[in-house]
């Protein structure tokens, strides 16, 4: 399954992957995968947001990360759109089929809105899941 949401910045991806998370796959574990170092403050911010400790982070810096994953665990990764298809690339080569919501950054998207919704089966927003039309 292939999600993905517009958001304005690290808050409101976090807010919107918890909303949907929090409502349709409770026991999930949410892996947020980000290429920014701001993984203590993030931290702190998003354990406000997940009470349950059913998240973490994953600094990506190449594709030499690994990550212990379950068929639970949804990743979430937050970014440009060059970084969300770098991390893509890497989760399909590893035949993954774990849900991953791509969290595009507003402010650092290079390709047009209408291309990053029409490569996803949904579209995620602050009220929910919408199949794409």
């Amino acid at each position: 399954m292939k999600i993905c949401a517009l958001v304005a910045n690290f808050t409101h991806s976090v807010i919107i992957t918890n909303n949907f998370v929090r409502k349709d796959f409770k026991k999930c574990k949410v892996v947020f995968i980000t290429q920014k170092s701001q993984k203590d403050k993030l931290n702190s911010f998003v354990s406000n947001y997940f009470k349950n400790k059913t998240v973490d982070f994953v600094e990506w810096g190449d594709e030499t990360n690994t990550y212990s994953y379950d068929l639970n665990t949804i990743f979430a990764v937050y970014g440009s759109d060059l970084f969300i298809a770098r991390v893509n690339r890497y989760i399909n080569m590893l035949k993954l089929s774990n849900m991953v919501i791509d969290l595009y950054d507003i402010t650092s998207i290079k390709c047009s809105v209408e291309d990053i919704v029409l490569s996803h089966d949904y579209f995620l927003n602050s009220s929910g899941i919408k199949v794409k039309k």
